[in-house]
């Protein structure tokens, strides 16, 4: 039994947006039609091959032969025409694929795919990474009413039980296509919302297993020797995740730059991360750790509280009151914690500051509907910042009072053109150059306030081993911990 920090809405990749606990549950029951190799470099899966034409303006699926779902039917290409027409239903996936202009199933294993544009690095979104749920293969009757509550697909486990906020279980599959695999007869993922508890009931032998973010958790267990432990500090798979607090340009507050600027300079990172992260990570000036191929210097805003006080109070004198800011943040206690010391920063520097808590399925709706000011966040890791396009083009950001996966509605014609150039050019220095504008934009925008660089960790049981390595059906390694994702097909209890 492994706990992870958050519950699943269901297991449709159409209709739930999933974080780090959601792909392990498709994971056990779903296969993607790609994977990441050792190197970050997405591999075919559960598909044989995966080519594009010489201008990146179509790609071609060939699925592996002899595939069958849980129920005994046949993995064809006109079911992957079925994910993918689901897919393109759907307001919260069709974001996804508006850069394709069709697609056909052609003979029983061949899925072709025609785009708009060229699109370089399309075989990342089949890795099933956060934000690629395109990637996993669903049965289609998935994708009928009440189909994610009883998943089914071509993966290691099958479905057996879901007592939401409670466990998800999923037994073996004998008839799984990579002879001898999964090793497990079952797994079991328990949703323990409170880092604390989740490590107390780790520490008790409660489970044998848990996923967490917390640095205190990190501070305990990674020197702890009573368990296995990994986390992704050192993880070169791709970009990491950024805390941040996401402001909401669409509202007549954040929506103003001289507030969003005084807020900057009124955040302090180096604190944050002393007071609130025990220590533990870097705090963050942008979406890209220094030593990524497309960091670069951005003069995002340092801190600075004499120059908040003045922005704040010239806005004050303006508009004759003290601007009034609600902070959402979810219903953890350590997230309050966070939120608190935010909340005093931004006080400091003039803001009338408020705390507003929400479960953090809430929080991510209130997000997408753009119900919010300021909102708590960690987000981007990705093996190729592509995977990050809708979370930063203005495509996404939609009409004031729409739902939109672009969370700040930032709507920056240099960051949209930038963002084309990294997805249609395969030359690694214009992409990299593309990224960089990306993120100096977003330094000089400010829909987003930087805080730290956060460590996803996963610990177990000394009986529980494996976790962190699971394989091609070649034989060779998949890659390892990542965007904290635990992959159950090759882990195994020893003793």
């Amino acid at each position: 039994m492994f706990g992870v920090p958050a519950e699943v809405e269901g297991l449709d990749p159409t209709r739930s947006l999933w974080g780090p606990t959601g792909h392990m549950y498709a994971r056990t029951v779903y296969d993607r039609l790609a994977a990441l190799d050792a190197a970050g470099r997405p591999r075919p899966y559960l598909a044989r091959s995966i080519l594009p034409n010489a201008n990146h303006t179509s790609w071609t699926i060939s699925l592996r032969p002899g595939v069958r779902f849980h129920n005994g039917d046949r993995l064809t290409a006109r079911d992957l025409a079925a994910n993918f027409a689901a897919h393109q239903a759907s307001p919260l996936t069709a974001p996804v694929l508006a850069n394709v202009a069709g697609f056909h199933a052609r003979g029983l294993h061949d899925f072709v795919i025609e785009m708009h544009e060229p699109w370089v690095p399309f075989h990342h979104w089949l890795a099933g990474g956060i934000g690629s749920q395109i990637a996993y293969v669903a049965h289609p009757q998935v994708f009928s009413a009440g189909g994610g509550d009883h998943p089914i697909g071509t993966g290691p486990f099958v479905f057996k039980e879901w007592v939401t906020g409670d466990h998800f279980t999923a037994v073996r599959n004998p008839r799984y296509w990579r002879r001898g695999l999964p090793y497990l007869d079952s797994v079991t993922w328990k949703p323990i919302t409170d880092d604390q508890s989740r490590q107390a009931d780790l520490e008790a032998g409660t489970i044998d297993g848990l996923l967490s973010s917390a640095t205190q958790t990190v501070a305990d267990l990674r020197p702890n020797r009573a368990f296995n432990y990994l986390d992704d500090t050192d993880v070169d798979l791709g970009e990491t995740d950024v805390g941040f607090v996401v402001l909401n340009l669409d509202d007549p507050v954040t929506g103003d730059m001289r507030i969003r600027l005084a807020l900057a300079h009124a955040t302090a990172p180096r604190t944050y991360v002393n007071l609130v992260d025990n220590g533990i990570l870097a705090p963050a000036d942008g979406l890209f750790r220094s030593g990524s191929t497309y960091y670069s210097p951005t003069g995002y805003p340092s801190y600075d509280l004499s120059r908040a006080r003045q922005l704040l109070a010239a806005v004050a004198a303006e508009r004759g009151a003290v601007p009034a800011i609600t902070l959402s943040t979810t219903t953890d206690a350590t997230a309050l914690v966070d939120a608190s010391l935010l909340q005093r920063m931004w006080r400091q520097a003039g803001a009338q500051v408020t705390i507003a808590q929400f479960p953090i399925r809430s929080l991510v709706d209130r997000t997408i509907d753009g119900s919010f000011q300021a909102a708590t966040g960690r987000q981007f890791a990705a093996s190729d910042p592509d995977l990050n396009y809708l979370w930063w083009s203005g495509r996404t950001a939609g009409p004031p009072g729409s739902v939109a996966l672009n969370f700040s509605r930032n709507r920056d014609p240099a960051i949209q053109a930038a963002l084309d150039r990294g997805r249609t050019t395969s030359d690694p220095s214009r992409r990299a150059s593309a990224y960089r504008t990306v993120n100096e934009r977003l330094a000089q925008d400010l829909p987003y306030l930087w805080l730290d660089h956060p460590v996803w960790m996963a610990a177990t049981s000394r009986t529980v081993v494996n976790w962190a390595h699971p394989t091609f059906p070649s034989g060779a390694g998949q890659a390892g911990f990542f965007q904290g994702i635990v992959d159950p097909l090759c882990m195994w209890r020893s003793g």
